[in-house]
């Protein structure tokens, strides 16, 4: 017998992508990121967060309209204030030019927010 844990360990990616979600997963910000102007062909915010239905840490990518989505959710641009804060995947959209998938988020208010206090890292 065969036993493929070790690749099927590998094969995990450490970034969220939109086949690995469903409407309606929430994403807890555990870091404040970092803008990435080079993994990309533009600028993008990449965050970490945990997945709260499998308890799984990734990193998220984030354009232009997600982030704008964020700060109007929160009213903050700064993301060390995201910190502990819940996302949530509203939809999953198909981008058929670009043969990809991409999450549509919005940031939860305070009061779906639980445990939450501002100021402390909460894993």
């Amino acid at each position: 017998m065969v036993d493929v844990e070790e690749l099927v360990s590998k094969s995990k990616s450490k970034w969220l992508h939109a086949e690995e979600a469903v409407i309606g997963d929430r994403l807890k910000i555990i870091g404040s990121g970092k803008i990435d102007k080079e993994r990309f062909n533009k600028p993008y915010l990449v965050l970490p967060v945990r997945l709260l239905r499998t308890n799984e840490e990734k990193m998220l990518r984030l354009g232009p309209r997600n982030i704008a989505r964020l700060v109007q959710s929160w009213g903050t641009t700064e993301t060390s204030e995201w910190v502990g804060r819940i996302v949530e995947v509203v939809s999953i959209e198909d981008y058929p030019k670009f043969n990809k998938k991409g999450l549509i988020l919005r940031g939860l208010p305070e009061t779906h927010q639980p445990n939450l206090q501002l100021g402390k890292k909460d894993s």
